[in-house]
């Protein structure tokens, strides 16, 4: 999965919420527009619609001064959807099973871990508990 970050003219809203729903954006949420006219979009995708999106939001905003998409990765998303719990898929594609999904840099931190879950979440200031088995 990927937040993608729109910066745009609010005229753009409609038609990004078009896109949203044309792709199957997991969430879409909005800025209300600045003393500029511009807001600030973002979209959950997952990684199937990923390229769609990003082709479709180039062509919106090509010709559009200013406007930038910015694509960051997913760490995790909770709470899981019915379907990722009913199939044991991670929420964000990773692969790593049932539960939270890892991001690149996961297990170079180790944290306090979640009973049921497949991975370590990080907790700042707080040493690795030592776990049996």
């Amino acid at each position: 999965m990927r937040i993608m970050e729109i910066i745009a003219d609010a005229g753009n809203l409609d038609t990004l919420a078009g896109i949203a729903g044309q792709n199957e954006v997991e969430d879409v949420w909005s800025s209300p527009p600045g003393e500029n006219g511009r807001c600030i979009s973002r979209m959950l995708v997952n990684d199937a619609a990923r390229r769609e999106v990003i082709d479709s939001l180039q062509s919106m905003l090509g010709a559009s001064e200013g406007a930038r998409i910015v694509i960051q990765p997913v760490e995790a998303v909770l709470p899981r959807s019915s379907e990722e719990r009913d199939t044991g898929k991670s929420g964000t594609g990773s692969g790593a099973g049932p539960g939270i999904g890892r991001g690149p840099a996961a297990g170079s931190q180790r944290g306090m871990h979640q009973p049921g879950c497949e991975t370590d979440v990080p907790v700042p200031g707080r040493a690795a508990p030592q776990l049996a088995g």
